[in-house]
């Protein structure tokens, strides 16, 4: 049967027909018939879009994925970190108690004067700090029971709410500010450096020449020690013991503990990007 269907189609003999060469009176029976078909279509479709006309259809951009929770990229996790004393600094307020102050409406006064320093508030249970570079949060932990933790938010309580707390607002110098948010927030560079193989001057020079900016923090069974620097430079040196500012030498003798170990956070001397901002206080 087939083989019939393709004799007719192909045939150019005497009143046979080749699909390539109909009629011209046929092929306008058909035009014709088709413009008919075109009167008789609705006016909606008429009307169809360009992007219908043409095949092609408008996309809208599938809505934004939500965040996953992460930090933002640059930053340490958070949750449990190494611990990470801060410097006394000089007291702006001292031996305030959350009975009569309103810690959220500390920390706001502080931001709308640009504040740079640290607020402590200091809880039967734990401790809470927020390191401030002018009047905005770019360090936030927590400490209890011996761990640390970096936070994304404070839990400062007001007058009659929750445990009473005592708040202690330090003042900084601007860049030993950056150098304890970079402490809190940063990556470990060199980690977990035991200090029975590490030259602690040597390392100091070391940084130095790289012109990095952040902390070194020496750990020990006794003592957390940390030195402060802004591009090479040492801008001072404490510890839990002895908080107060001081050149590098008072923590060479951590550094020569038999349990050493030293860890390096450095990067740019700029308040870190995404770093928790100064509204990050929850009741």
């Amino acid at each position: 049967m087939s083989d019939d269907v393709i004799d007719r189609v192909g045939q150019r003999g005497d009143g046979d027909i080749s699909l390539a060469e109909a009629p011209a009176d046929a092929a306008a029976g058909e035009q014709g018939a088709e413009m008919a078909r075109s009167e008789q279509r609705p006016a909606t479709e008429e009307a169809a879009p360009a992007s219908a006309q043409t095949g092609t259809e408008h996309l809208t951009p599938p809505p934004a994925e939500a965040g996953n929770g992460a930090p933002p990229s640059g930053l340490s996790e958070l949750g449990s970190i190494l611990s990470c004393p801060v410097p006394r600094g000089a007291a702006l307020f001292g031996q305030l108690t959350s009975a009569f102050v309103d810690g959220q409406r500390l920390l706001q006064f502080l931001a709308d004067r640009k504040h740079t320093g640290a607020l402590v508030a200091t809880g039967p249970s734990r401790a809470e700090i927020a390191v401030i570079y002018e009047g905005a949060v770019i360090g936030l932990i927590s400490t209890s029971d011996g761990i640390t933790r970096r936070l994304s938010r404070l839990s400062l309580s007001g007058p009659g709410s929750g445990e009473e707390h005592e708040l202690t607002v330090f003042t900084y110098r601007p860049e030993v500010a950056l150098a304890v948010g970079q402490m809190i927030n940063l990556p470990v560079r060199f980690e977990g450096l035991h200090g029975s193989f590490v030259d602690f001057p040597a390392l100091l020079s070391f940084l130095r020449r790289e012109n990095a900016s952040g902390a070194v923090r020496i750990s020990t069974h006794v003592d957390v020690g940390v030195v402060l620097l802004r591009n090479g430079e040492v801008l001072g040196a404490y510890s839990g013991s002895q908080p107060d500012l001081d050149d590098a030498e008072t923590v060479f003798a951590l550094a020569r503990e038999p349990d050493a170990e030293i860890d390096v956070h450095v990067g740019s001397p700029v308040a870190p990007a995404g770093a928790p901002g100064a509204a990050t206080v929850g009741a």
